[in-house]
């Protein structure tokens, strides 16, 4: 997560506090800092720090297009609840640990084998998958189903036509 180069102990010490402020003023916003020595002397003890994304495009891609063609058209409420479920199965041992393990794993998106996969998303999915990647799942981490039937070890949550269970 951080390349350093060339930084002096107090350095490194101070960007690990600046990053440490920064997450608690961000409300834990996950990213990383890439911190480099500037050309200034070596006396000046600058550094340069930059946000780089924790996700790959191909990432944001596939999340996109699974809420493109699961629920394009949905509330944001939905679309985020939608991209958890594909989050918290990416976390959860007994599922492939990538976003598109999990999201072409047989059987398991209606999406990827009927066309709706395949849909121009719209920039609101775009949105709420960018959102997602950002700032992580935002339901309970064994919620790991999501249909339009009950499974499972119960129901978290209905919204709209969609059930959300427990593992």
């Amino acid at each position: 997560m951080w390349r350093i180069f060339k930084l002096g102990l107090f350095t490194a010490m101070t960007i690990t506090m600046l990053w440490h402020w920064h997450v608690e003023e961000a409300k834990a916003e996950p990213i990383a800092i890439i911190a480099t020595d500037s050309t200034a002397a070596p006396a000046d003890d600058i550094f340069f720090a930059e946000r780089v994304p924790m996700y790959t495009e191909e990432d944001l891609e596939i999340l996109t297009r699974v809420l493109t063609g699961e629920c394009q058209a949905g509330t944001w409420e939905l679309q985020i609840a939608v991209g958890s479920v594909v989050l918290n199965r990416v976390a959860h041992e007994a599922y492939p640990n990538t976003i598109k393990g999990v999201v072409f794993q047989r059987g398991q998106y209606a999406c990827t084998w009927d066309g709706n996969y395949y849909r121009t998303p719209t920039e609101r999915n775009r949105e709420a998958a960018r959102w997602l990647l950002t700032y992580g799942s935002q339901i309970p981490a064994n919620v790991v189903y999501q249909a339009q039937f009950r499974q499972g070890r119960g129901v978290w949550k209905k919204i709209g036509s969609e059930i959300f269970c427990y593992r």
